[in-house]
């Protein structure tokens, strides 16, 4: 599989990357992840959710962008 970003969904429904998580994993590490979600305004372009709705955690696999390892905010529109 490659290198898996963390990020969490909270109760509220705001997006937190962990860019200090970052793993390799293979691809039977995924089975949790099933529900696929687009991202817009983060470095990764989706995220598989461990649960449709609500807060859980979910993984993206990384893109080898070394800025995007300090992206680490619950709203990636405030970075400048």
């Amino acid at each position: 599989m490659g290198l898996l970003v963390p990020y969490i969904r909270n109760a509220d429904g705001s997006i937190v990357r962990v860019s200090d998580g970052i793993y390799v994993a293979s691809t039977k590490e995924m089975d949790p992840y099933l529900f696929e979600e687009q991202l817009h305004g983060w470095p990764e372009p989706k995220v598989y959710w461990a649960k449709e709705s609500g807060p859980c955690l979910g993984v993206a696999p990384y893109r080898g962008d070394l800025k995007s390892l300090l992206t680490d905010i619950a709203a990636p529109e405030l970075v400048e």
